[in-house]
């Protein structure tokens, strides 16, 4: 398994645009998936920070999902929400409860 940690900064005014628009496509993306195991977005309102943190099954099905060309068409949109650059950051998963 892999776990891939998404950061970004969002811009203030479209915090609660942000929250409701992840909820309502997000959502229903990463069901459709295959080689999801999880995924859960965080919100640090204080500094506007999102995170996404998601457990593929496995490396392969995790670059097979973000080189797709449907990936790319779903996240071009999420951009207008951005203040930072996104943060990627990758993790074997030594311990799964």
């Amino acid at each position: 398994m892999l776990i891939n940690v998404w950061s970004r900064g969002l811009k203030p005014e479209m915090v609660d645009e942000a929250v409701a628009f992840f909820k309502a496509t997000v959502s229903p993306f990463t069901h459709e998936a295959t080689g999801i195991e999880k995924q859960m977005v965080g919100l640090d309102r204080a500094t506007n920070r999102m995170i996404m943190v998601t457990v593929y099954k496995s490396e392969e099905a995790y670059k097979a999902q973000v080189s797709s060309p449907q990936f790319q068409e779903f996240i071009a949109p999420l951009e207008k929400f951005y203040a930072t650059p996104l943060e990627i950051h990758d993790y074997e998963v030594v311990y799964d409860i």
